[in-house]
């Protein structure tokens, strides 16, 4: 960079300003000099010597200390509900559901059905709870149990269908073999067999079916074989999401079959014309059953 030089002229009006500059009387242009310097250094000592200073708040850290304990209790109880609470599942009228256990195993639950396990213990005990109606496919490995309200049904890895609504229990053997336990017997079922358990009656009957259309209810078709007639419609009323209204002074059966993909008048008709029943279905979606 370039130094700027003055000419002589301007050198000149420097000086003659300089020398124009005058001292109170009273102070030497000596003792000036040393009291700028000295009031200088005053300032400097002060800048470096002056620090903040923090005051403690006992606010402050309390609040602190409030906020980690408040994360940390939180991430408690997702961890506890995570690892050792029960996982469930739980369908409405007229929805199923389909999911895999953490073990690959299969469930289709069926509608107004509840099923919960509890995820910590799964590897330790396949153990599953029932409310409603569920299809199994159980992949092989220890002992797979499914606990209702009054039975429980144990396998190793097969395929069953397990109803359980109103202390009445129905098991169904596809494949493989099931032991059903009751609180007054124990038995084991093979492939086409099927036991239906009362708890009230506390009464046990046994009847044989086609193991092809085994949980056959879950594409959509439902058979009947000496099904109490109550029970059929009730099963059209969690299929369908409707009211039936029905009573008679009689215990009837009904063996048959109705597919939910079909218009419900479809359905009615199917199981009401062999029954000699007439219905009539309301605007609101209800259904009144006459004879």
């Amino acid at each position: 960079m370039e130094k700027k030089s003055f000419s002589d002229q301007e050198l000149t009006h420097v000086l003659e300003y300089i020398s124009g500059l005058k001292v109170p009387s009273s102070v030497s242009k000596e003792g000036a000099w040393k009291n700028l310097q000295y009031a200088i250094l005053k300032e400097e000592e002060k800048m470096f010597s002056e620090k903040p200073v923090r005051q403690f708040s006992w606010q402050g850290l309390l609040f602190r200390y409030g906020i980690a304990a408040l994360v940390l209790l939180l991430a408690g109880i997702v961890f506890f509900y995570r690892f050792f609470g029960m996982k469930e599942y739980e369908t409405l009228k007229g929805r199923q559901m389909s999911f895999y256990l953490p073990d690959g195993s299969f469930v289709k639950l069926n509608s107004s059905s509840k099923l919960t396990y509890q995820p910590y213990q799964w590897y330790r005990q396949r153990k599953v709870f029932l409310e409603g109606e569920a299809y199994f496919k159980v992949e092989k490995g220890a002992s797979f149990s499914v606990h209702c309200q009054d039975i429980s049904v144990r396998v190793l890895g097969t395929i069953f269908n397990v109803s359980s609504r109103n202390h009445r229990h129905k098991v169904e053997c596809i494949t493989g073999k099931v032991k059903v336990t009751t609180p007054q017997m124990e038995k084991v079922i093979t492939p086409g067999e099927a036991i239906v358990y009362h708890a009230e009656k506390d009464s046990i009957s046994a009847y044989t079916f086609d193991p092809l259309k085994g949980g056959s209810w879950i594409h959509g078709e439902f058979y009947f074989t000496h099904e109490p007639l109550e029970e059929v419609f009730a099963e059209i009323e969690r299929q369908y999401d409707v009211v039936i209204d029905y009573s008679t002074s009689s215990l009837r059966f009904y063996s048959g079959y109705f597919n939910v993909h079909q218009p419900l008048e479809k359905t009615l008709d199917m199981v009401c014309l062999p029954m000699n029943l007439r219905y009539e279905v309301s605007q609101s979606g209800r259904v009144r059953i006459s004879p």
